[in-house]
């Protein structure tokens, strides 16, 4: 039963940071969701900059493992565990949170545009009525 807890944990971390790096282009067709994806984002801006804040899949990780009788997680956590080393070169972390900052960001304004492009050009004085720009009706 914990290494199934701790194979699920792990499973819903990895669908977190896929998530964080790709949530931002899934609101590109549902514009509905950015608002979960900014969510996600500032969860994991928070996780980053509040040096006591631990994730709650990472202090489940480690309680299933510690009660299953497995290796304990190191420190570092999640990332450090699975990802560094594996994706990017050890070293290399602070690059790669530049490089999932930017990628978040390209998603954002993709989506910026994509929604003004949806509602199309914005109307200056819509008082007149929709023959305004024709004069009026006679």
């Amino acid at each position: 039963m914990y290494l199934a807890l701790v194979v699920f944990s792990a499973a819903l971390h990895f669908a977190f940071i896929g998530y964080l790096l790709c949530g931002g282009f899934i609101a590109w067709r549902h514009p509905r969701t950015i608002w979960l994806h900014l969510m996600a984002a500032a969860w994991a801006v928070c996780i980053t900059v509040i040096p006591y804040l631990e994730c709650p899949l990472t202090l489940t990780e480690r309680w299933a493992r510690d009660h299953g009788g497995m290796a304990p997680l190191p420190g570092d956590g999640f990332i450090a565990y699975y990802i560094t080393g594996v994706v990017y070169p050890r070293g290399a972390a602070g690059v790669a949170e530049i490089a999932a900052a930017l990628l978040v960001a390209a998603s954002w304004a993709g989506f910026g545009v994509l929604q003004s492009r949806r509602r199309g050009p914005a109307r200056e004085d819509s008082r007149d009525g929709p023959h305004a720009e024709h004069g009026p009706r006679e």
